[in-house]
């Protein structure tokens, strides 16, 4: 298992965030990004992997994208498919 640590001796920064919806089938491009990504499912299925690891995001789960590692969509989702999406940066941290 992986985590991530964060001292509390400096805060966690944010950059952005929001809720993604698609009223169509669609699929997660293909990128690496340089912040942290907290998904957290709210309808259907996100089908999104890292690195190596296909994860199948549904309602109420989350997942932590780290950055520096490819993450795309392995395969695609249902019409109606939603989630909500929060970047940030962890300048203290470290992911093990």
């Amino acid at each position: 298992m992986r985590y991530l640590r964060a001292p509390l001796a400096g805060p966690l920064v944010f950059q952005s965030a929001g809720q993604f919806h698609s009223s169509r089938a669609w699929k997660h491009t293909r990128r690496v990004i340089d912040s942290y990504e907290i998904v957290i499912g709210v309808r259907g299925i996100l089908h999104i992997q890292q690195s190596d690891e296909p994860h199948a995001i549904g309602p109420g789960d989350v997942l932590v994208l780290v950055p520096g590692e490819e993450h795309f969509g392995h395969l695609p989702c249902e019409p109606g498919v939603s989630f909500y999406w929060i970047h940030f940066l962890c300048p203290n941290g470290s992911d093990l």
